[in-house]
């Protein structure tokens, strides 16, 4: 679940042009090589506080993002997002930011307000593999100007909805 993990290791060529990796042929934890200037990161563990005019690179779209979904308020730190039409069962492009996951174990919080909803509207968190593979934890608006928390998975041909709370 956490992707491809990408190594560097030293590679010569030996006398029949082949490539040689690590002088042995395998990769190893430790490598005794050169390395290139060493560049900070930011923080992943850091929260995020939205008090930058644009989303940094560790935040994600799926597909191609209408733009107009977003927007940044910079003084309050948070982000708006506009409902869509699209949701993360098709193969649109639904309004969503997201974050990779980078490690197994680890916490999420998030202060969430579903606002100016109409019926049957969602705005929530979600475990996203795919279209067809994921948990979703969200806030649901009802007619009757309630809203319900919800939590649903859908894993392929399975979805379940368990819905207990309505405020």
């Amino acid at each position: 679940m956490l992707g491809r993990e990408t190594f560097l290791a030293p590679v010569s060529w030996n006398n029949d042009n082949w490539p040689v990796i690590n002088k042995s042929g395998t990769v190893s934890l430790y490598m005794d090589v050169p390395t290139l200037a060493l560049q900070p990161f930011e923080d992943s563990n850091k929260p995020a506080n939205f008090t930058q005019k644009e989303l940094g690179h560790k935040w994600n779209y799926i597909r191609n993002p209408i733009k107009e979904n977003y927007s940044i308020n910079d003084k309050e730190g948070s982000i708006n997002l506009k409902v869509s039409p699209v949701s993360l069962n098709d193969n649109g492009s639904p309004t969503l930011i997201a974050r990779r996951q980078e490690h197994i174990n680890f916490n999420s919080m998030v202060k969430l307000n579903l606002l100016d909803a109409s019926e049957k509207d969602e705005a929530g968190v979600t475990v996203f593999m795919d279209h067809q593979s994921h948990y979703d934890l969200f806030l649901r608006q009802k007619s009757n100007s309630k809203q319900q928390l919800v939590l649903r998975y859908i894993l392929g041909e399975l979805t379940h909805e368990n819905y207990n709370c309505t405020f």
